[in-house]
């Protein structure tokens, strides 16, 4: 009897938790032999014979995988599967295969090269109703179609604005902007969201954070991400250094987007904290406030 073919769920938000998984496990052929998530815990406690990974290479590097689900932010989709190949594995991607023509392109590319195959999660192609369309158009009881429609609808009165419905945007997420109080210049600890070019710009990314350094007229912006293997959370820690000769004011906003809560909310996780500087051994922060609209309860 042929061997169940071993796959690496990379993913476990919705789409892995809802479909991929119990889809895999539940297909005759198929067994889930990784997941990766940096919800170990949960995973550990929901798996009894699943290996929890804490990133992708070590399923790409693991020669019992046979092919690798990509369950991810959209923007993860092609560098991932491109990776994935590159390793000698199969792929699946969830929807949106790749941000563009471009990308889907160079995954395709990537799976020939490779000899492997590259493909989209296209679930509703099983669903019965397709199926019986499919048998019935096949048999010709319908003569030649010359027009098809069909769709799925659901009542949503309010229009959301999210990154996963706005794909013309990739500055989404959680930010911190920085503005020089006197000059009225404007940038963010990382390049996105306001994506003005740094004197210099550095990202060192390692196994338990993310580390952004960059310099802007004379001051040097660090920021830390630190996200838990064990908890949702994340960590962010910005430190500045003034090395120019002269006192300068800058003033910081975080902004949090509120996927699960309506637009207006957004505006609620705006915080402010204005920092002032000398020298670059003289540090005072001297102001700080966090406020709401006045349209929300504060």
């Amino acid at each position: 009897m042929r061997p169940d073919l071993q796959l690496a769920l990379i993913g476990y938000g919705l789409a892995g938790r809802v479909f991929h998984a119990p889809l895999i496990q539940h297909t005759p052929g198929l067994a889930l032999h990784s997941i990766v998530s940096s919800q170990r815990d949960t995973l550990l406690r929901t798996f009894s014979d699943v290996h929890v990974r804490a990133t992708p290479q070590q399923v790409f590097d693991d020669p019992a995988v046979d092919a690798v689900v990509i369950a991810t932010p959209n923007e993860q989709h092609a560098p991932l599967a491109i990776a994935a190949l590159a390793a000698g594995k199969h792929v699946l991607v969830d929807k949106p295969f790749a941000l563009d023509v471009a990308e889907a392109e160079t995954v395709l590319a990537a799976a020939r090269d490779a000899g492997r195959i590259a493909t989209v999660f296209q679930n509703r192609r099983f669903d019965a109703d397709f199926l019986t369309l499919k048998d019935v158009l096949a048999s010709g009881e319908l003569g030649r179609p010359v027009y098809l429609e069909s769709h799925f609808d659901r009542f949503r009165p309010g229009v959301r604005q999210r990154w996963r419905e706005d794909v013309t945007r990739d500055n989404w997420g959680a930010f911190i902007y920085l503005r020089d109080v006197r000059s009225g210049a404007v940038w963010s600890a990382g390049h996105q969201p306001v994506r003005r070019k740094a004197s210099s710009y550095h990202v060192a990314f390692s196994e338990d954070k993310a580390d952004f350094r960059r310099v802007d007229s004379g001051i040097s912006t660090r920021m830390e991400v630190v996200v838990s293997a064990e908890d949702n959370a994340e960590v962010r820690r910005i430190s500045l250094t003034n090395h120019s000769t002269r006192v300068r004011e800058i003033e910081l906003t975080s902004y949090t987007e509120v996927v699960l809560n309506t637009p207006d909310a957004d505006a609620a996780l705006i915080g402010r904290l204005r920092w002032r500087a000398t020298r670059s051994d003289e540090v005072e922060p001297w102001h700080s406030d966090a406020t709401a609209p006045s349209h929300l309860p504060r």
